[in-house]
């Protein structure tokens, strides 16, 4: 005899993994573009013991060579009756030559997991005719929405270290009580005083962790915080302890530090229990032989060629002369390397716009550079065809996403060079090619009775009226090429003026 379960099975995965691709194309424009039409996707090729991805690359030049006169050595005596040779070139000898050298870049995998516990009472409802809608399916893009969201935010988190989604900065100013609540916190990410992140890379309902700056004191040690709404017109989110207790500014929290005073400034919002566990970030790519020394176990400090340029902060509107004397080092510096695209925000585009048509730079001729030299008008268009800029015969196409951290300019090559290592499916795991065979529900490894992605959900060993979904992916994303750029403190020019 069927259960309702067993009557719905064959759609819950069908539920959920279109729901994964939806989400990124409307959370952002530029991710799911690198995650799915721009990465080469590897299965078991190149992983080894310990979920390590090992790459090899070669460095320096081969043999040895140097100029000697075309006419040949010397002679002692001659030219008369005969000819004595003096010493003779010599090619260059075995102590004369060089090798190339073979480094070896290592990325370990990481594992998501999540899952999803449904009651009993909430099937049955999705079962009755006086249904408005299924509860199940919701709950199933739900999660979907949530993968996509952390993988989304740890990609352009600027704190490769803690893969940090946003800093508090100044909570005495950034910090306040949420109204007719003692166990929530608003946080102002508009003010002048914040710190690094994007609101974006918050949604309601994702459980997350406070960290002090260098991620090693973790505030709340004893109690789940929920972010409970995000406003991003006005730039704040509110963080609530989800068991009730006291969350306020006056609170003391784990090492001894309250929000309304100095002590918890530069705090940061990460992933619950995620600390020290990320897939990468963008950041993690961008070694410049300073703040990042390692491109992936390599030492930029030794080997410069693998290093990327990251120059000092702009602390001006973007304009075309900026733009051009950056990009242009970065050509002199790496020849024959490429940039292919570009990925900033919307306000450091509109700012560079702005200059260009004259309105911020004074000149009242500047809204001619909108036009290339024959005349015709740019194309400058929104969306996929992005932002087209042009170096020397060079194009660069610009994309803009609200993920990325203010101020910020990256461009190297995304297309097609970027590279998604994944490792073999579990056997028996249950999963679906439309998503690269990369979530793994693992309840059927338990041998659950309903053959799908649930099994029932256990408490201290009794069976209880849940059943629960779990589901885990492992990862890691590396670029083909080294050499990246990044600009940044760029004036944004966006909002009211």
């Amino acid at each position: 005899m069927a259960t309702i379960l067993d009557a719905i099975q064959h759609t819950l995965v069908q539920e959920l993994l279109p729901t994964i691709y939806d989400a990124g194309w409307e959370l952002d424009a530029f991710y799911p573009m690198v995650r799915r039409a721009w990465q080469n996707v590897k299965r078991n090729r190149g992983i080894g013991r310990g979920f390590n991805v090992t790459k090899n690359w070669v460095t320096g030049m081969a043999g040895g060579a140097k100029f000697q006169s075309a006419q040949g050595s010397n002679v002692v005596t001659g030219p008369q009756n005969f000819n004595m040779y003096d010493t003779p070139q010599r090619f260059p000898g075995l102590d004369e030559v060089t090798a190339p050298a073979f480094i070896t870049s290592t990325v370990q995998l990481m594992e998501q997991q999540a899952n999803l516990y449904i009651p009993h009472h909430i099937m049955r409802a999705d079962r009755l005719d006086a249904s408005i809608g299924s509860v199940l399916a919701q709950n199933l893009r739900g999660v979907g929405e949530l993968v996509t969201q952390q993988e989304m935010a740890l990609f352009y988190s600027t704190a490769p270290a803690t893969a940090a989604l946003v800093d508090l900065g100044n909570t005495s100013d950034t910090v306040s009580n949420a109204s007719a609540s003692t166990s929530a916190i608003n946080v102002d990410m508009g003010h002048a005083n914040s710190g690094d992140g994007r609101i974006h890379r918050l949604r309601q309902g994702m459980l997350v962790d406070l960290y002090d700056s260098t991620g090693t004191t973790k505030r709340n040690s004893n109690f789940f915080i929920a972010v409970d709404n995000v406003d991003p017109l006005a730039q704040t989110f509110r963080l609530r302890r989800v068991d009730g207790g006291e969350l306020q500014t006056t609170t003391v929290l784990n090492g001894g530090i309250t929000y309304a005073t100095a002590g918890g400034d530069d705090d940061i919002v990460v992933i619950k229990d995620s600390m020290g566990f990320t897939p990468g970030t963008l950041e993690s790519w961008i070694a410049d032989g300073s703040s990042i020394t390692s491109f992936f176990g390599i030492d930029v400090r030794d080997f410069g060629q693998y290093k990327s340029y990251v120059p000092s902060a702009i602390s001006a509107a973007l304009t075309d002369t900026i733009l051009n004397r950056h990009i242009g080092w970065f050509y002199e510096s790496f020849p024959g390397k490429k940039l292919d695209a570009a990925l900033t925000t919307l306000g450091v585009l509109l700012g560079f716009l702005d200059n260009l048509d004259g309105y911020n730079s004074g000149n009242a001729n500047a809204g001619r550079l909108r036009y290339d030299r024959n005349g015709q008008a740019m194309d400058v268009e929104a969306g996929w065809e992005g932002f087209r800029y042009r170096f020397s015969g060079r194009p660069l196409d610009v994309f803009t996403s609200t993920y990325c951290q203010g101020g910020n300019f990256y461009a190297g090559r995304f297309k097609k060079q970027i590279t998604r290592y994944v490792p073999p499916p579990i056997g028996g795991a249950k999963v679906d090619s439309r998503f690269g065979m990369e979530i793994e529900y693992v309840a059927s490894l338990g041998g659950s009775g309903y053959q799908g992605i649930f099994k029932h959900a256990h408490d201290s060993g009794r069976t209880t009226n849940f059943v629960e979904c779990p589901m885990l992916r492992q990862w890691v994303c590396m670029p083909e090429k080294p050499n990246f750029l990044k600009l940044s403190g760029i004036t944004e020019v966006i909002g009211p003026a």
